[in-house]
């Protein structure tokens, strides 16, 4: 007989079947080459500078706006986010040879150096252009995390448990020590009126300070 466990494997199977057959779908339109770039809006394009450069990818009012590959004529190409036309998010610079020089986080002509799954941009045509990328813009490409960022964190969360279990030993000693007094307390007060005396008289107040 299947288990509650094994009826939400199955379950959470036929949806990441459904809905990666939904994002295979959801393709985004090649752009109409005959119509002005400026109307180039949520498609995928080619656009080739005098200069000898060339862009090849998402376009967002006749812009580059998404997932792209901008190709320089001295060999070096991009291949990454862009917004509004310059670059910003995640993306790899390569050499003609296809060497990576620089992967990391863009804002425009401002580079910071991170690791990025490269198979997220490879340097062929065929980018993995689809619906989710071009709406999400620079966070559809998540950075793949080092080793060390990775023990950062699992050492955070440690610590943080540490904290949570001192916290909670704190509560417990605090409440025996509470218990304890009001067990040494009960214990006093009968001793005192055992003897005959009365609450309230100074007599009283002296043996339970005692």
């Amino acid at each position: 007989m299947e288990t509650k466990k094994q009826t939400l494997l199955r379950l959470l199977l036929w949806l990441t079947i459904i809905f990666t057959s939904m994002d295979a779908s959801a393709a985004i339109r090649q752009c109409d080459a005959n119509r002005p770039v400026p109307s180039w809006s949520g498609c995928v394009g080619r656009w080739g500078f005098s200069s000898g450069d060339r862009y090849y990818g998402q376009f967002k009012n006749g812009r580059f706006h998404g997932l792209g590959r901008f190709s320089l004529l001295e060999g070096v190409i991009f291949v990454g986010f862009f917004e509004g036309g310059e670059r910003v998010g995640y993306g790899v610079e390569y050499t003609r040879d296809g060497a990576v020089l620089r992967e990391g986080y863009w804002r425009g002509t401002v580079f910071r150096y991170e690791k990025v799954n490269l198979r997220s941009f490879p340097r062929i045509d065929e980018l993995p252009f689809n619906e989710t990328q071009y709406s999400s813009g620079v966070a559809a490409a998540s950075p793949v995390e080092s080793p060390l960022q990775v023990a950062t964190k699992r050492i955070a969360a440690l610590e943080a448990e540490l904290i949570e279990e001192r916290r909670k030993n704190a509560v417990l000693q605090e409440e025996a020590r509470r218990r304890v007094e009001s067990a040494t307390s009960s214990s006093v007060v009968t001793k005192c009126l055992g003897q005959g005396l009365r609450p309230g008289t100074p007599e009283f107040s002296r043996c339970i300070g005692n």
